[in-house]
């Protein structure tokens, strides 16, 4: 079978100016808490690190974000949200739920998915406190002979608002849908139009010549 790849374009239009991107990639939430968790710190230099505290094991799979100061917000490891303080926020438990995390995956959120770059967090144009977490969710189809067994067929968003738990975020919205077809893994990144309202989210579409 030949497979030919394209590229989707997808749009989030929205009305306000972008703010700068600053320092929000200047903390990184790394490895197991049972097995030496840590923090790179890229605040300092040279960078320094210390021990992270929490559930979630982020050793295969991680979106993280911080404030344009350097401030860690929150990340995710494609199943559950967990706030600066390490804590699964309210709401935050459900990401990508569906028949691959309930039945293969066997409902376990705090081992981290194993998908390598299928998450993206992305400020909201609108709301200086508010994020999207675009994030793809794999299918399990034991059933259906049609198709292979695991595959790749949304994408979506969950919404994250730093206003509310005073100030620790929760979240408002998950797995809405923003795109059906069949998505390549990984290779999920996305860019701030000039007009600075918009985002373009890019991933490769994969198409099958049977």
């Amino acid at each position: 079978m030949k497979r030919v790849f394209i590229i989707v374009f997808l749009k989030i239009i929205l009305n306000t100016v972008v703010c700068s991107q600053n320092k929000q990639d200047y903390i990184w939430p790394l490895g197991l808490d049972w097995n030496g968790g840590i923090i790179l710190d890229f605040n300092t230099n040279p960078l320094s690190s210390y021990p992270r505290d929490g559930v979630l094991d982020i050793s295969r799979s991680v979106a993280t974000i911080c404030d344009n100061s350097g401030e860690l917000l929150f990340y995710c490891n494609g199943w559950a949200v967990a706030n600066r303080h390490h804590e699964v926020m309210p709401n935050g438990l459900g990401i990508n739920d569906g028949r691959y995390f309930q039945e293969f995956w066997r409902g376990d959120w705090v081992n981290g998915s194993l998908l390598r770059q299928d998450m993206i967090i992305l400020l909201d144009p609108a709301d200086s406190l508010g994020y999207f977490i675009v994030h793809k969710t794999r299918e399990y189809n034991p059933d259906q002979d049609e198709k292979p067994r695991f595959t790749m067929e949304t994408l979506k968003y969950s919404y994250v608002d730093m206003k509310l738990d005073d100030g620790m975020g929760d979240v408002t919205e998950k797995d809405t849908t923003i795109f059906k077809g069949r998505l390549q893994a990984d290779y999920l990144t996305a860019i701030s139009m000039p007009n600075k309202k918009d985002w373009w989210i890019i991933n490769p579409a994969q198409l099958a010549n049977r």
